[in-house]
């Protein structure tokens, strides 16, 4: 049975109880406790998120408990979540939720324990403000999960190719001339005419960190309305997008491809608008241009762009031991240790001054301060509301986002193509 079908018999079976399609992915690895003696957990993560280290010490610690970690894909986990809730069992005791979804399971309450009844509220100023207000309901009342990383965004830039430009490549310097997004696109219109490259590796990252910027998006907090073609926000962003599809400010290469690791090994494109998780990816897949790259401030601000929720499914028979678990793994000390072995940035402040975020330079990013760089962009980051219906928008405006950068369709093709994609996709529900 394909994806797409099961989906949509998730989202039927959401209001038939009785019906069930989901099937338990494989556990991670295999316990060899007494199952008499020990609490059982099932944790379900994706790839990369640097948790199933510290579930391990949290495990060696307490005997008293046997945790399964389940692997699957990112957009998987997701799509089984719904799809046990709509079965009525599978779901597990801890589910890691990424931010563009969290609202969409918030209209779900009765499908999670609140951890307010678990002791959470204690823990609210651990956490950055925008990020706690994601996890809660707006009047403060139900909470749903434990914010663990934050993705806050900077622009990474390449040296070489603005001093051919004749721009600065002081990171000061940079940050003073293009404190706007007029002045970012401008000086991609001087890279792209001294040089011949890009300035942007895709048009996706452009529209993707302009829009991380503003405080509504697609639908209104307070009715959940779908207001994206009223937005003044969100089309200023899509013209800025637009202007450089226009300008051929965009190398169109996707990002997480081959194309791409060889554009930034060899200097295709001159600037990445990268959130902080995105650094130990370029390092990764473009080692050959360590050095050539330094990082400065986003303009106009910051934005954010991924993180997630360790959440507590109300199927879970443990949620006291849940809580604990979750509670520890997102406490500012494991955060900060998460940050040093995978790179994730804490959602927790208190750590923003410690030695190791703050004194912190990679000298692949020509010795800049990323630590304070993308501490300070994280402190500025406002709340977003995303709304039930954010995935189905933001996968509707990123095909259109490709529409631009293949030119198969004008700006005010491409928007009105999204919009009805949208509009559609909200009346299936």
């Amino acid at each position: 049975m394909c994806k797409i079908t099961l989906y949509f018999m998730a989202l039927l079976c959401l209001f038939l109880p009785g019906c069930s399609v989901y099937q338990t992915p494989e556990p991670l690895r295999d316990a060899t406790k007494n199952a008499s003696s020990v609490t059982e957990l099932t944790v379900w993560l994706w790839p990369g998120t640097g948790l199933e280290r510290l579930i391990s010490q949290y495990e060696e610690q307490h005997p008293e408990l046997k945790i399964n970690i389940q692997i699957s894909e990112f957009q998987d986990v997701h799509d089984n979540l719904q799809i046990a809730f709509a079965a009525g069992s599978g779901a597990p005791d801890i589910c890691l939720i990424e931010t563009v979804y969290i609202d969409m399971f918030k209209s779900f309450p009765a499908r999670f324990h609140n951890m307010l009844t678990y002791g959470g509220a204690a823990f609210k100023e651990d956490y950055l403000d925008w990020k706690w207000q994601q996890a809660q309901q707006p009047d403060g009342s139900f909470l749903y999960g434990l914010p663990t990383d934050i993705g806050p965004i900077a622009m990474i830039y390449r040296t070489d190719l603005f001093k051919q430009a004749g721009l600065p490549t002081d990171r000061e310097e940079v940050s003073r001339l293009i404190d706007s997004w007029d002045a970012l696109l401008e000086s991609g219109k001087t890279v792209r005419r001294t040089t011949g490259k890009a300035m942007f590796d895709n048009l996706s990252n452009v529209y993707r960190s302009g829009i991380s910027q503003l405080d509504t998006l697609y639908f209104d907090k307070q009715t959940g309305q779908f207001i994206a073609d009223q937005n003044p926000g969100v089309k200023r962003v899509w013209a800025n997008t637009a202007e450089a599809a226009a300008r051929q400010l965009s190398a169109g290469i996707p990002s997480w491809t081959p194309e791409w690791e060889k554009g930034a090994n060899t200097g295709e494109f001159a600037v990445i608008l990268a959130p902080a998780w995105m650094m130990g990816f370029i390092k990764e897949n473009a080692p050959y241009s360590a050095g050539k790259w330094d990082v400065t401030r986003l303009p106009e601000g910051s934005g954010n762009w991924g993180g997630s929720f360790l959440t507590m499914p109300k199927e879970g028979r443990h949620p006291k031991e849940s809580f604990q678990l979750i509670q520890w793994l997102t406490a500012p000390e494991q955060q900060l240790d998460t940050f040093i072995h995978n790179g994730n940035f804490p959602s927790t402040p208190a750590v923003f001054d410690d030695n190791q975020i703050k004194q912190l330079r990679d000298e692949f990013f020509n010795g800049a301060p990323v630590g304070e760089i993308y501490s300070q962009a994280a402190k500025s980051v406002k709340p977003v509301y995303e709304g039930r219906f954010s995935r189905k928008a933001f996968d509707a405006f990123d095909e259109a986002i490709q529409k631009l950068e293949i030119q198969s369709a004008t700006p005010e093709q491409a928007w009105r193509d999204a919009i009805i994609q949208i509009e559609q996709s909200m009346q299936e529900y």
